[in-house]
């Protein structure tokens, strides 16, 4: 027992047969159910009893390879890191305003149902296997759904299946943290407490760089290239202190995980290439590391993605499922929005706003203050970072998780650069100095408390209700069924049993024609979608131009309702719900309206002959929802039906929900508008009843209404 829970082994063997046993029921015939239960259970429990007698020992024990303390300060690290990553992973489960995420989930679930080697090659593989493993491992457990349900407070089996797959990126975000620690403190070297703060500092930033932890809580394949990327530069930073074949296999590897990820994760290698170039200059003589480095790194991303061979002649069909798509966008232009006029600049900004001008400048500055090795370590660490800032800096468009895969070694440089200023305190002030520690203490400080705080905003508001939330609260509570409702991109799911919602990337692509007809009551827009047509300069095709157009005549002609705009601690998108409305808007006093005219159906049974046939009502309560623009007045309405209905009402409302009347609607009738404007008609009809279509036609003016400026005609 003793030498299963102390071999660095175990945990690998213990994946090996999980990793066996998924294989064998997904791809042959299926396990029976209590060898996949038993086994899946077992080989869990035996890994946290690892991990467990691991921690505690790391923990407790003297020896290790580094003093107790600096064990200690890393596992508080890590523990820190897994709240920061953890917190408001549920936030806008339903609603994933990011299309990319779903890919990972329909794949992983391709996967476990024998599809076992995907034929889209836009994205590395790890993320679709790691999901397809860890979905597979939950469904085994008949325990698993049911806890996760409680524990992050989900509902159904899919919310089930997404907690799944973000707990993965979330747990990879918080294992940087481990890997940063430890690289800073090699590069660093020098005296153990100063070694100790750039180690510490560097895991800090990383814990709390806010663009890492917000790209952390998305399932994306960034992430665990992130992860590997770092872990990639750990073994790098072994060898700047001396050669070993060991280690450059394991830098392979990782550089091979990262690229499976995502293909640009895999310029990291060149990393291992520079300091292998160093050691030849230094040494005078060859060594075959790099080519054993770069065959290992070949041969795990073909490991992770067998359907580069199974399924080759997919890797270049389709320009957007292909090996080449990231060559499409970035190479030609990307599209509207994220063509800044210099990249370079644009990411730097990025930098910035993550790390904060103080972290930087004292980080660089520090670095001054280093001892010759420590800083003939870090510019062989420069290489990876160099070179890919030169590259996404160089492409046509930007993307800001693209920062992921560099972001971990940036916040060793700033670490190392902090531990460079502990170390000038400790020769200017001596060791045990009061004035060594409050200067040591206000660089700290300045360096981290710009990102800590953002972090623990941006943590905070995934903890709140977003702005998505609240406004599909207050659009389901507050509107009427049956309103016709057009959404664009980064707005709410809405319930399309009680609504008529149609989705759009931007509301704008909607010809004109349709976009401004009394067929739509709300337009939910979204300035994250829209914004990038309102900069007249970065419009450049004619079409852009004409959704412009039509965005500026949303913004001047048609008035807004409700807007919820995101705060430090109210997260989401700027939304904002426009009344729908022609422009200009005709006023009706006559109207026919056929079955084709009917913008919502509380049952699809109703159209079961076609949208243009007649309706035909064969159960109790079923309705059709007519709508216009109307003047005020008394108004005779006829319903053309095969029969007379036993029974018959209209319901009257406005869009905005305000009850006009209900009116008993068996062949003829009389209604009262009470004001000139836009009417939604609900048509109740007892079975069996056909309805043809029907006739609003006015027959007395309100006092003081002007004319129609139309006659009757059918509805657009």
């Amino acid at each position: 027992m003793r030498s299963f829970v102390r071999s660095q082994w175990t945990p690998w063997a213990l994946f090996a047969v999980l990793v066996i046993l998924w294989l064998s029921d997904i791809s042959g015939e299926p396990l029976a159910g209590g060898v996949r239960t038993w086994g899946v259970g077992l080989i869990l429990a035996a890994l946290c009893l690892w991990l467990g007698a691991w921690t505690v020992r790391l923990f407790w024990e003297e020896g290790g390879g580094r003093p107790r303390i600096e064990r200690r300060w890393l596992l508080a690290l890590v523990a820190l890191a897994l709240v920061v990553r953890f917190v408001g992973i549920t936030w806008e489960l339903i609603d994933h305003p990011r299309n990319d995420e779903g890919v990972f989930l329909a794949t992983a679930e391709r996967i476990n149902d024998g599809a076992l080697f995907p034929t889209t090659f836009n994205y590395g593989h790890f993320l679709y296997y790691a999901g397809a493993l860890a979905l597979w491992m939950e469904e085994s457990l008949p325990i698993a759904g049911p806890t996760l349900s409680h524990v992050f407070d989900v509902a159904t089996p899919y919310e089930v299946d997404w907690v799944v797959l973000k707990c993965i990126v979330a747990l990879l975000g918080a294992l940087t943290v481990p890997a940063v620690f430890a690289t800073a403190r090699r590069v660093f070297g020098g005296p153990a407490d100063a070694a100790l703060a750039a180690a510490g500092v560097s895991g800090l930033l990383i814990t709390f760089s806010p663009l890492y932890n917000a790209i952390t809580h998305q399932v994306i394949s960034d992430v665990p290239s992130g992860f590997f990327a770092a872990l990639c530069l750990l073994f790098v930073a072994r060898l700047t202190e001396r050669e070993r074949l060991r280690d450059y296999l394991l830098a392979g590897v990782a550089a091979g995980l990262a690229a499976a990820s995502k293909y640009p994760g895999g310029v990291v290698a060149v990393g291992i290439f520079g300091v292998w170039l160093y050691w030849r200059w230094r040494e005078r003589s060859w060594s075959w590391s790099l080519v054993w480095a770069a065959a290992v790194s070949m041969l795990t991303m073909l490991a992770i993605m067998p359907g580069f061979i199974v399924q080759r002649s997919f890797v270049f069909q389709g320009q957007r499922t292909s090996l080449l798509l990231g060559f499409y966008q970035y190479a030609r232009g990307g599209w509207l929005g994220v063509q800044p006029d210099s990249a370079a600049l644009w990411y730097g900004g990025e930098l910035v706003a993550t790390f904060s001008w103080a972290a930087i400048i004292l980080g660089l500055v520090g670095l001054a203050f280093l001892p010759r090795e420590s800083r003939r370590r870090l510019a062989l660490m420069l290489v990876f970072p160099v070179v890919f800032l030169a590259l996404i800096g160089a492409m046509s468009m930007v993307v800001q998780r693209n920062l992921q895969p560099v972001l971990p070694i940036l916040a060793v440089i700033l670490g190392v650069g902090a531990g460079g200023w502990v170390g000038r305190f400790r020769r200017s002030y001596g060791a045990g100095s009061r004035q060594r520690w409050v200067a040591t203490g206000a660089v700290l400080v300045a360096m981290l408390v710009v990102p800590v705080a953002r972090t623990v905003a941006w943590d905070i508001s995934r903890t709140r209700p977003s702005t998505r939330q609240l406004a599909r609260n207050w659009i389901e509570g507050t509107l009427p069924d049956g309103v016709s409702i057009l959404r664009e991109s980064y707005t709410p799911t809405l319930d399309e049993e009680r609504f008529h919602v149609q989705f759009k990337r931007f509301a704008a692509w909607t010809p004109a024609k349709e976009l401004f007809s009394p067929a739509w009551d709300f337009l939910l827009l979204a300035r994250n979608a829209h914004l990038r047509f309102m900069n007249e300069e970065a419009v450049m095709r004619d079409e852009q131009r004409e959704y412009a157009r039509r965005y500026r005549t949303i913004f001047d002609q048609l008035e807004l309702v409700r807007e919820w705009r995101p705060s430090t601690l109210q997260a989401g998108a700027h939304l904002l719900l426009y009344r729908a409305a022609p422009v200009p808007t005709v006023y009706r006093d006559s109207l026919r309206f056929v079955p084709a005219d009917a913008t919502y159906v509380s049952n699809e049974l109703l159209r079961q002959r076609g949208s243009d046939q007649p309706f035909t009502y064969t159960h109790r309560w079923m309705y059709a929802v007519f709508k216009d623009f109307f003047e005020a007045g008394r108004y005779q309405g006829v319903l053309e039906v095969d029969r007379a209905p036993e029974e018959g009402y209209l319901y009257v409302v406005t869009p905005e929900n305000r009850e006009i009347g209900t009116w008993d609607a068996s062949t003829r009738f009389e209604i009262e508008l009470p004001e000139r404007g836009k009417y939604l008609f609900r048509v109740f009809l007892a079975p069996p009843t056909e309805l043809r279509g029907w006739t609003l036609r006015r027959i007395e003016r309100s006092p003081g209404t002007q004319p129609s400026l139309e006659s009757e005609g059918e509805a657009n």
